[in-house]
């Protein structure tokens, strides 16, 4: 997330993070907070987003199939705070049959 504006942004917590079909519907899946294979999560802190500045959050998920259909993603939908305007982004995800999505907290770096 960059702040484009010309106030300070205050942010805490984590991104609300949806998966969308191919044809833009949402899925059925669990959105946990924490850590993954992919990066360590920060846990939630204040953040004070200086114009031009940024953060990140990660998004991981395993496609891990165990039995049954696999579920697959074509956008992630991404609203930063809450009460902010959500994004769609084109994203392939391959969530297996866990159905479930891992996202860490907003962080101006990442710990790997």
């Amino acid at each position: 997330m960059v702040n484009c504006g010309t106030k300070s942004l205050r942010v805490e917590g984590y991104p609300a993070v949806a998966v969308l079909d191919a044809a833009r519907k949402p899925m059925e899946i669990a959105v946990e907070h924490g850590s993954s294979y992919m990066a360590r999560d920060p846990g939630a802190q204040p953040q004070t987003l200086e114009p031009g500045q940024h953060l990140l959050s990660v998004l991981s998920w395993s496609n891990t199939v165990t039995a049954g259909e696999s579920a697959t993603g074509s956008f992630a939908t991404v609203t930063p705070v809450p009460g902010g305007e959500a994004r769609t982004l084109p994203v392939d995800t391959d969530l297996g049959t866990t159905g479930k999505l891992t996202v860490t907290a907003w962080a101006p770096k990442l710990l790997n």
